[in-house]
């Protein structure tokens, strides 16, 4: 196994995004619908936004402090959506 989530973590830019995120329970909604890998073996999460407060349908997984986050992943702009 090379992930594991009881439901899944974003790496939002501020704890106060985090805090809503978590506050609304919005990870109930956040269904994956495929994992890729690329080249530099960089994991990649698609979660559809079929539900509000899901921020992101491209993620890529990041480390932090040992755990697997969804950062937002736009291809060319590096911008985030907002919730």
């Amino acid at each position: 196994m090379i992930f594991h989530w009881n439901h899944l973590y974003w790496n939002f830019p501020d704890r106060s995004m985090n805090q809503q995120f978590e506050a609304n329970q919005y990870w109930k909604r956040a269904m994956p619908a495929g994992i890729k890998v690329d080249q530099q073996g960089d994991y990649y999460v698609s979660v559809p936004r079929w539900a509000h407060g899901i921020t992101a349908t491209m993620n890529r997984i990041v480390m932090k402090n040992g755990k697997p986050l969804l950062d937002h992943f736009q291809a060319g702009s590096g911008t985030r959506q907002e919730m």
